[in-house]
């Protein structure tokens, strides 16, 4: 564990509460909270760190949270913060061409993108297209602020369909093959899986829950004219490429949280086990009378269903066929 503790640095806006991220087999006490940085600062913060040291992991955060979590955000009040906290550190507040300047004149961040954040990520997302991309995302930084780029719109939505895109903290290490899909939306990477006997290359868009229960992937297929709609259960071998996209429609992948998904059909790269012992357990809690307790496991994503409201859970695989360590669920709904 490291803590970073400085005496010279002012908090600026009024501090967060937060709930703990905690994706491990104990159990923290429920309706506890952490005080912590408003997103504004930190993300001021880290903006200004961009000007003092261009690390990659800088970079990479910047435009991540401009690209997937600017409806957070206030912009104005994150202009402001950002000024102070140069004067701070003794620095002008420089205009957005003069922080896209910097970033790109800087040899280091170049010949350390791999080296620095690689290691980090599922998948590295090539540098040069961030670096394009940058001055758009930064234009809200002069004042008069740039006039903002037309928003992209979402794919149609279908008669009954909802968007699969839960609020939280994101966790990469979460063993769930579907946060490949997630992960990509949200570094604007194309993905490679096989479908119907195919090898396909797409750009991902948005999950959904269709009105028949299937979990559908919107995606842009290479070469096609239009955007597409998969069935996840017949997806397999998904990963996440280095190569970037353009989107087309607004990216509904929040990358964000240990995505809840039902069991699907077997034999797919995404399916929740599934077996026969966790069917025999449903039709016999059908057979009872009384309230069914949905408890899922933290690590791996799986869901369980008890009789009495109790979180203990027995011993299981992931998805990967690997013992899982997940030995308290937690609670997500309770059925009739």
């Amino acid at each position: 564990m490291l803590f970073d503790l400085t005496q010279h640095e002012p908090i600026l806006a009024a501090p967060a509460s937060c709930s703990v991220f905690h994706p491990y087999p104990d159990e923290l006490p429920t309706g506890r909270q952490v005080t912590a940085y408003a997103l504004d600062e930190l993300f001021a913060e880290k903006l200004r760190a961009l000007i003092e040291r261009t690390r990659p992991r800088d970079l990479y955060d910047v435009v991540f949270m401009l690209e997937n979590h600017s409806g957070s955000l206030n912009l104005d009040f994150a202009r402001g913060l950002f000024r102070e906290k140069c004067r701070v550190k003794g620095l002008d507040p420089p205009a957005s061409a003069e922080i896209v300047a910097v970033v790109r004149a800087d040899e280091e961040l170049v010949s350390e993108w791999s080296n620095m954040l690689a290691y980090q990520l599922p998948q590295l997302p090539p540098l040069p297209p961030m670096l394009d991309r940058l001055p758009t995302l930064l234009a809200w930084l002069d004042t008069p602020a740039a006039a903002p780029a037309p928003a992209l719109t979402a794919p149609a939505r279908q008669t009954g369909e909802s968007v699969v895109a839960p609020a939280g903290g994101t966790y990469w290490g979460n063993p769930v093959p579907i946060e490949v899909i997630r992960f990509a939306g949200a570094n604007r990477l194309l993905i490679q899986f096989s479908y119907h006997d195919r090898s396909r290359v797409a750009e991902p868009y948005s999950l959904r829950r269709a009105q028949t229960g299937n979990l559908l992937l919107y995606a842009w297929e290479r070469g096609a004219p239009s955007i597409k709609a998969f069935k996840v259960s017949e997806m397999s071998g998904t990963r996440a490429t280095n190569e970037p996209f353009t989107p087309r429609y607004s990216v509904e992948l929040t990358a964000s949280g240990p995505l809840q998904v039902l069991p699907t059909s077997s034999g797919s790269g995404f399916s929740t086990r599934w077996t026969s012992r966790a069917r025999a357990s449903t039709r016999a809690s059908r057979r009872r009378r009384g309230p069914v307790y949905v408890f899922q496991c933290p690590n791996c994503g799986q869901e369980f269903r008890h009789m009495t409201n109790h979180s203990r859970l027995r011993r299981h695989q992931t998805t990967f066929g690997t013992s899982c360590s997940g030995r308290r669920g937690t609670l997500i709904r309770t059925l009739p």
